[in-house]
């Protein structure tokens, strides 16, 4: 019996040691392969957002995540038919890529950007993977920004997107993101300045949660300046009371963003949870100020401390 409890409570400490290992040893397999050769240049719906006809072919945020060596992002394109649409559905054309928390083009080891541009018939679907050992090393994380630009499209036609993450040693996915980070006008009609809350969603110890925004570009007003944007970030209660880490300071960060930038606010676990326990959280969004050439794109995470890997990822729900 002593030895069966023994037993009991290591369990828990080997499959955290076991996890890590296997983590660091996905990562030097695909530190190895990267060195080898080069990656290739190869709202919410129910199953997946979709684009259709937009007045503008610009950059289209599919969400912001944090990378860590050890997997991969995939961003996904199916040439879906539409369901509400009475016109056969045609190719498509559009281009994908991966940008910086800066709004710069990955690039891979050979300084070319990690990017395709790919038709796709109807029925079809394509992918663009970027190898995360590319930006990141072990136990650090690196924000990208998954982007798609529809080039053409028919009426019959929809671009059903999704974004991918999966363990390189596996081949296992573990996240899997439908469609576009979905935004919203900093200056709608009346001019009262925009105030969006995620759902409610409970941390635990071990974990950290993060609120994403990228200052994306209004395709309904391409060629008119896309400007800065200011927001405040915050992680409250469900009463409404401000979260503070364990030095005291709040969990509330103000940021300005130019075109393109992203930025982020983390909250960890450890700093309000007990053991054991489960902590209601609700990420919130503030614009201050900003112009109606600019979306509003947030995106919310939740990754593991120890392997610093994605545990889940929800661009916001505007219905």
């Amino acid at each position: 019996m002593r030895y069966r409890n023994l037993l009991v409570r290591l369990l828990p400490r080997k499959a955290a040691i076991i996890l890590a290992m296997m983590s660091l040893i996905a990562w030097n397999m695909n530190f190895a392969e990267a060195s080898a050769k080069n990656l290739p240049a190869s709202d919410p719906f129910a199953c997946a957002a979709a684009f259709q006809e937009e007045s503008g072919a610009v950059h289209r945020p599919l969400g912001t995540v944090g990378v860590t060596a050890g997997e991969t992002l995939r961003i996904n394109v199916v040439n879906s038919p539409d369901p509400n649409s009475g016109n056969p559905p045609g190719p498509i054309a559009v281009e994908l890529c991966f940008h910086d928390a800066n709004g710069e083009l990955i690039l891979d080891r050979s300084r070319l950007p990690v990017q395709k541009t790919a038709t796709i018939e109807a029925h079809h679907g394509d992918f663009l993977d970027l190898n995360a050992s590319l930006v990141s090393g072990p136990g650090t994380r690196v924000v990208i920004v998954p982007c798609v630009r529809i080039l053409s499209i028919g009426p019959g036609s929809l671009a059903a997107t999704t974004v991918e993450i999966f363990n390189n040693l596996l081949k296992t996915t573990f996240v899997l993101n439908p469609g576009i980070a979905r935004g919203f006008d900093p200056q709608p009609d009346p001019p009262v300045l925009p105030d969006a809350a995620f759902g409610l969603v409970g941390i635990t110890q071990g974990v950290t949660a993060r609120l994403y925004v990228v200052n994306a570009q209004n395709p309904n007003l391409v060629g008119d300046p896309h400007g800065p944007l200011t927001v405040e970030l915050e992680f409250h209660d469900e009463n409404a009371n401000t979260f503070l880490d364990r030095t005291g300071r709040p969990s509330r960060k103000t940021v300005t963003l130019d075109p393109n930038q992203a930025g982020f606010i983390e909250l960890n676990g450890n700093d309000i949870a007990a053991l054991g326990t489960r902590v209601g959280i609700i990420p919130c969004v503030k614009v201050l100020r900003g112009l109606p050439t600019s979306l509003v794109a947030p995106t919310f995470e939740m990754y593991v401390n120890i392997t610093q890997q994605t545990l889940l990822l929800s661009n916001f729900p505007i219905p």
